[in-house]
């Protein structure tokens, strides 16, 4: 993951699933990884893959799920498609649901970020990321945050307790940008203006300090536009 370059001081999967992002890359001495997978089944096999990983004595597994409210939750597992299992009735559902009672804690009761480092957040929990990025809470405004969300409309859409939406959200409080699908990526900036009714699925990055996500994205040599430059593409970037 490009944003690995920004160095954080505390990187969380939630909805780690097998660990296509956390086992993704190498991280630093400095950098504690939390995984979060609430089906029991996954999180096992990610806990073995996570042995083999060369950094993992800084890799720790939780089998809580994540949201805006601690408790128990139960989670619907489908056994047909782990990757479709979420908290709530899912349209993408496509085997046999097994309820399956679980926790859910708040990433901002459950973290403790060093003073001055970075958190890093990734979220793809089918429909539920409304809920995981407000339970941030107080580390929105005590910590610099960035991240990446698995953005579908279809999802939140049919999940979310809140009107104003995922992207409404987060809206008024980072400057936005999209993510190039075409031959050789890069970054645009979307206009606040043009987040209603916005459409597209993808993924989602966040920011709270602009300048993280554009130093880790140079030296990964991701380039970088802005909005009079943009062509079709799929997913957006936020940035504060």
């Amino acid at each position: 993951c490009a944003l690995l370059e920004a160095g954080p001081g505390v990187a969380v999967d939630v909805g780690a699933s097998y660990g296509a992002f956390t086992l993704a890359g190498r991280y630093g001495p400095d950098t504690t990884v939390i995984a979060f997978e609430p089906n029991p089944d996954v999180a096992e096999c990610l806990e073995r893959s996570v042995v083999t990983h060369p950094d993992h004595a800084r890799i720790t597994v939780r089998h809580e799920a994540v949201s805006d409210r601690a408790g128990p939750v139960t989670l619907l597992i489908d056994r047909k498609k782990s990757g479709c299992s979420s908290i709530h009735q899912s349209p993408r559902f496509r085997g046999v649901i097994r309820p399956y009672s679980t926790t859910a804690v708040r990433l901002d009761e459950v973290l403790t970020v060093p003073a001055g480092a970075t958190l890093l957040v990734k979220s793809d929990t089918e429909g539920h990321d409304d809920a995981v990025w407000r339970g941030l809470g107080s580390l929105l405004r005590s910590t610099r945050v960035m991240g990446i969300i698995e953005y579908a409309p279809d999802l939140l859409a049919h999940a979310s307790r809140y009107a104003s939406g995922l992207l409404g959200w987060l809206a008024t409080r980072f400057t936005l940008w999209w993510i190039r699908d075409e031959p050789g990526g890069g970054l645009t900036r979307l206009p606040p203006a043009e987040v209603p009714g916005f459409a597209r699925c993808g993924n989602v990055v966040v920011a709270t300090d602009r300048s993280v996500v554009e130093t880790a994205a140079r030296r990964a040599g991701i380039p970088l536009y802005e909005d009079h430059e943009r062509t079709a593409g799929c997913g957006i970037i936020v940035r504060g």
